[in-house]
């Protein structure tokens, strides 16, 4: 994705951000690159809730094992406005990743489930949370 599309995006969730601040809380994904990338990050943006209150816990899935992102002691991924981006290719083989799952996180809750090499994520269904299969 070059610059321009990413600042497009940056402009227009910014103005939604402004227009929709009644809406009920929600996570989206827009892109988490494609398999095979080296230096893939997963770009998204959420809706209905505080940034300073609120942040984004992505999990990619490899190999059929699920990983937290982008590190066990860095897990919970700061929103910029209404945007996050999180680095998803952090070491051994992430560039795998086929899907990419990203939860809303109040920070009040503490800390998320660590997951390394886990089948499930042990979160909560109610907790807003968006998916993409990478291809």
């Amino acid at each position: 994705m070059n610059t321009v599309k990413v600042l497009f995006f940056v402009l227009v969730l910014s103005i939604c951000a402004i227009a929709c601040q009644n809406r009920p809380p929600e996570v989206k994904i827009l892109t988490a690159s494609y398999i095979g990338d080296m230096e893939a990050v997963a770009v998204g943006y959420a809706r209905g809730v505080s940034p300073i209150k609120f942040g984004v816990v992505v999990y990619i899935k490899v190999r059929g094992y699920w990983w937290i992102k982008p590190y066990l002691n860095d897990p919970i991924t700061s929103l910029v406005g209404p945007l996050w981006f999180c680095d998803i290719t952090t070491g051994g083989v992430d560039e795998e990743a086929t899907i990419v799952r990203a939860y809303l996180w109040d920070y009040s809750w503490g800390e998320p489930p660590l997951v390394s090499m886990g089948m499930e994520i042990p979160i909560d269904e109610s907790v807003p949370f968006a998916e993409i299969e990478r291809k």
